[in-house]
């Protein structure tokens, strides 16, 4: 998958890719499919249960709610198609060129501690690895080079 990712000329993976390699380390993540229409939205959103989290799926746009691309607990089949016309507006409108692939359709996980994991490469540090609480960084931050 990584040579897949580095013959496209990216040099970031996508949630999709990324939740691929969290899974081959065994990792437990919530059920997730994607979706390409709204229907087919409503459709896996049947089959997860709702309450479900709808997120866009692009290689081109990685922070997701700084453009509304991220809906918590849709309730239903309305919710869901309109969200998804919605995000798919908002993603166009701030990146016209970007490649959407469709709406990740998530469920929902029970409320608890959000962690957030990163990883970079620093022209002047090297590799980098970002731990925080939450989706926001500005919450509690930790990096150090992972050389």
């Amino acid at each position: 998958m990584f040579e897949q990712v580095r013959a496209a000329g990216r040099v970031e993976l996508g949630e999709l890719e990324a939740r691929e390699v969290m899974e081959a380390y065994g990792m437990r993540l919530p059920k997730s499919r994607l979706a390409r229409s709204p229907e087919e939205a409503v459709e896996i959103a049947r089959e997860i249960g709702y309450p479900i989290v709808m997120k866009i799926s692009s290689p081109d746009i990685l922070h997701k709610s700084d453009i509304g691309g991220v809906k918590v607990g849709l309730k239903d089949a309305n919710e869901v198609r309109d969200n998804f016309e919605l995000i798919e507006y908002r993603a166009r409108k701030y990146s016209p060129n970007a490649r959407i692939w469709g709406m990740l359709i998530q469920e929902m996980a029970p409320k608890g501690r959000e962690l957030l994991v990163g990883v970079s490469r620093d022209p002047q540090f090297g590799p980098l690895v970002a731990v925080g609480m939450g989706a926001s960084m500005s919450r509690c931050c930790v990096m150090w080079p992972s050389g």
